[in-house]
């Protein structure tokens, strides 16, 4: 990751209420993180807090990606 020009982290929202996964590396490493509109106020300021964009997606196919 030392050498990529851009990290983006792809993953559910419900990733964000659950403990004991491995982390790869810290939130301030990501610089676009794409998840569901199902996230959480406290873990979307978690987010923002760490400097990285959201794209928040949801499963209708009628409605694009929202960018924040």
């Amino acid at each position: 990751m030392a050498r990529a020009a851009s990290v983006v982290l792809m993953v559910d929202s419900s990733k964000f209420r659950i403990s004991g996964g491995q982390a790869v590396c810290d939130l301030s490493s990501i610089g676009t993180v794409i998840t569901d509109d199902g996230i959480s106020e406290k873990s979307a300021r978690m987010v923002r807090r760490a400097g990285a964009k959201r794209v928040l997606v949801n499963g209708t196919a009628d409605r694009g990606p929202r960018h924040e």
